[in-house]
């Protein structure tokens, strides 16, 4: 035993190694974890290593915050090279997609390290890349956790009111609203709508019946704001409006309705908006 830690020792010695205890019984030196990284992509683009904006020259180019917002967007599941690179260049050969992959890869590695020249939030394996999860903090993981809290809960005695303020500081604009001409972006962009429409949408019908008519008008002109081009909108507007009493109002938003499923979609309303105007309408002639 004596032999073995002389051994030991003569060797560690001799072979100095950071990650290895420095003697017998102590401790390995514990390494500071990389500071957070923070990807807001609703509105115009902020990124932010620790509280430290991040200011690269590589973030003005589109490929670059493209392809850092479809690693945000894919949340840390890693994604396959190629199909980031037929997303990303779609009318480019295979050759030319591989080679602009990784000349972007390299640029937003740069525009993401830190002042010793790393970079741990990048992942990249055998055939995939992704995110590192446990490092980043987006607007993308908060719109998934307002959307399931207005879709899935029930609203307390105070209402949603807190809710409704994040919606309107953090959602206010699109994801990327500058960055057309990439066909996923918009996809995903128009996804991220809609999930947030159908989010406020159930969360005016919920406090309707909670009798909160005030919160669910809010939240059914916020959804109005978002997509004037869906009849469930008008119908969730409608219905708050004759909750608040506020039928002019209501009657406004059926004709605006009206119109645009007449001139865009040539079709008529459907039941229930033309019962919610019946009702409005027999309402008034009683008046």
């Amino acid at each position: 035993r004596a032999r073995k830690l002389r051994s030991r020792a003569s060797f560690e010695n001799t072979h100095p190694d950071a990650f290895r205890k420095v003697a017998w019984g102590t401790a390995m030196p514990a390494t500071p974890a990389p500071p957070r990284l923070t990807v807001n992509l609703f509105g115009r683009l902020e990124v932010k290593v620790g509280d430290v904006a991040v200011e690269s020259g590589h973030l003005s180019r589109q490929k670059v915050r493209s392809l850092l917002a479809l690693l945000v967007l894919n949340r840390g599941r890693d994604v396959s090279r190629d199909r980031l690179a037929a997303q990303l260049w779609p009318e480019s050969s295979a050759s030319c997609r591989r080679k602009n992959f990784y000349a972007t890869w390299s640029q937003l590695r740069s525009a993401l390290s830190t002042p010793e020249g790393d970079c741990p939030y990048l992942v990249r394996h055998q055939n995939g890349v992704c995110i590192e999860a446990r490092l980043l903090a987006s607007d993308v993981l908060e719109l998934e956790e307002v959307c399931r809290a207005l879709l899935f809960n029930r609203p307390g005695r105070g209402g949603w009111g807190h809710l409704f303020a994040r919606v309107e500081d953090s959602f206010a604009d699109e994801l990327l609203p500058g960055d057309d001409g990439c066909d996923v972006i918009d996809g995903l962009r128009e996804d991220c709508k809609n999930r947030l429409v159908d989010a406020l949408v159930a969360a005016s019908g919920k406090l309707l019946d909670s009798g909160d008519p005030r919160e669910g008008l809010w939240f059914a002109r916020a959804a109005l704001s978002r997509d004037d081009s869906r009849e469930d909108v008008y119908v969730a507007l409608m219905r708050a409006q004759i909750a608040s009493l506020q039928r002019t109002a209501a009657l406004q938003t059926y004709f605006a309705c009206r119109r645009y499923l007449a001139d865009d979609l040539g079709i008529d309303p459907s039941a229930e908006t033309m019962r919610l105007y019946r009702s409005i309408i027999e309402v008034e002639e009683r008046v």
